[in-house]
């Protein structure tokens, strides 16, 4: 229980430092904090179960790997970064369908109506300054973000438990994480935008960790 306190107060420390150095414009406290974020939370993971989930431990990757790239300037960096996050996405939602018993491919198309609304006017609102050779990539993202929303929702309404609802939160969170993102890379750059982008970020790694860590932690297979 101490390694998992210790762990724990780790992840805090560095998500904590990497706020911090975003709020006050420290370009050096990001670079120092923000790579440690993610392998905090998978350290955290590590600590409670018995063996870790290979799909989970590879979306946890693909976004350290997406956090690591996305703090260097450049289009390759965007575009590595937007292509491990999406590999993340992609590994989310495999371990939410794991989940899911009673599966229909209707009612998930009609419980995603709201999440591809909300990416349609999302790209629509980007696209009227101009996405031009971006505007493929976002698509393909917004509609992978959209997929993981419905996915999560679809889940909690059928398991109507804490893991299920933990994931949906952390679903939400990175729908609004990565939409205000979008809009700050593509439409109109604004200070406070990275600052909430970081928060729902952080927050939404947190609840996607505890969904995985409430249920069977002792489990030797991939949930």
């Amino acid at each position: 229980m101490r390694n998992i306190r210790v762990a724990k107060y780790l992840f805090f420390v560095v998500a904590a430092m990497d706020i911090l150095g975003i709020a006050l414009g420290e370009s050096l406290l990001i670079y120092i904090s923000k790579p440690f974020i993610i392998p905090a939370l998978w350290l955290l993971y590590k600590l409670q179960v018995r063996k870790p989930s290979y799909f989970y431990s590879i979306a946890l990757f693909c976004s350290f790997l997406g956090d690591t790239v996305l703090m260097f300037n450049g289009l390759n960096f965007f575009m590595l970064g937007l292509v491990s996050f999406l590999i993340a996405h992609v590994f989310y939602i495999v371990i939410i369908r794991k989940r899911i018993q009673k599966w229909s491919l209707s009612r998930f198309f009609k419980l995603g109506i709201p999440f591809l609304l909300l990416v349609v006017g999302l790209i629509s609102l980007l696209e009227s300054k101009g996405l031009e050779t971006m505007l493929f990539p976002v698509i393909i993202y917004g509609v992978t973000i959209a997929v993981f929303g419905t996915i999560a929702l679809y889940s909690f309404l059928e398991l109507k438990n804490d893991l299920s609802k933990f994931m949906l939160i952390g679903a939400f969170l990175f729908i609004v994480s990565d939409a205000i993102l979008a809009i700050n890379a593509f439409y109109e750059p604004m200070y406070w935008f990275s600052l909430i982008v970081m928060l729902t970020y952080i927050a939404a790694q947190f609840y996607i960790y505890k969904s995985m860590v409430i249920v069977k932690p002792t489990s030797t297979s991939d949930q």
